[in-house]
């Protein structure tokens, strides 16, 4: 099966939520998301592939909406 292509920032997120360390710490496990992988069992890091697919997916989910509001904001500025 084709590995997903991870975010690192999303990966160091996810790593840290799941062994329960800081941010700062899981980036030194690793230089690239696919570096976390020799740190789990197949089954965990499949768990942690996924969180930081969803961490991924809703921080672009943040990232549109936050430029909806700004497209919206310009366009009643021209508007008034």
């Amino acid at each position: 099966q084709d590995a997903p292509v991870l975010s690192y920032a999303c990966t160091c997120t996810a790593v840290a939520e799941h062994i329960g360390i800081t941010e700062a710490q899981a980036r030194e496990l690793a230089e690239n998301a696919g570096d976390f992988a020799r740190h789990f069992e197949p089954e965990d890091w499949q768990l942690v592939q996924e969180r930081s697919l969803a961490i991924e997916k809703a921080n672009r989910e943040k990232q549109r909406e936050a430029e909806k509001r700004k497209q919206q904001k310009a366009l009643a500025k021209v508007t008034q």
